[in-house]
């Protein structure tokens, strides 16, 4: 609501079928202890802190039994470890792999981690790293990237925001655009159906949502 300057979300499914459910009703703010990314065990996954003022920012696991367990995650930064070593900066989706990692996108980063909270960074954008996300003849300082998706093979496909593309990283760590969205447009989010990528996109004038292959 641009006038009262609140936010308002909510959850729902899609069934094979078309109909539509609802997980979560409309709540002003954002959704605290949800998260849809689930593993196979019905361990639920989402962040702690991270909002503006706060100074850290962890994974935290919510185990089917209703029990609350830190994963990762400590003082706010960015820093590859296991447990409290291990720092993020701002994380914007998160998605459990068919290999039981999590699979998360922090600022301008791909990072994984681990079921018992070791964390590595997959891709990174704006500095020198092993892979790139983003084309160094940009001049603009590269936004966060959005949702991402994995394959059963390993490899990560990550809408990069800022750059109107989707990237693919490949698990030796190639980095490649397999998508581009044109002007207006920019993908948010990508998914997986059978050999296909889906990708939401959305118009930077803050238009309307799409959906496409």
């Amino acid at each position: 609501e641009p006038s009262r300057r609140l936010w308002w979300s909510s959850v729902w499914k899609l069934a094979p079928d078309g109909t539509f459910a609802e997980v979560l009703p409309p709540t002003q703010g954002f959704p605290k202890v949800f998260s849809p990314a689930m593993d196979r065990q019905g361990n639920r996954y989402f962040t702690e802190g991270g909002g503006r003022g706060d100074n850290f920012l962890r994974i935290v696991r919510k185990t089917p039994e209703g029990r609350i367990e830190v994963v990762a995650g400590g003082d706010r930064g960015h820093a590859d470890g296991k447990g409290a070593a291990a720092l993020f900066g701002s994380i914007y989706a998160m998605t459990v792999g068919p290999d039981g990692f999590l699979y998360l996108t922090d600022g301008v980063s791909v990072r994984k981690v681990s079921p018992d909270g070791a964390v590595t960074t997959l891709a990174r954008g704006g500095k020198v790293h092993k892979a790139s996300l983003f084309d160094r003849t940009i001049g603009n300082p590269p936004r966060p990237l959005m949702g991402l998706v994995v394959d059963e093979s390993g490899t990560v496909f990550a809408a990069n925001y800022g750059n109107r593309k989707v990237v693919k990283i490949n698990p030796n760590g190639q980095v490649e655009t397999v998508a581009k969205s044109q002007p207006p447009w920019k993908p948010t989010g990508v998914a997986l159906a059978g050999r296909d990528l889906l990708l939401l996109e959305n118009e930077s004038r803050l238009g309307p949502w799409r959906g496409c292959v």
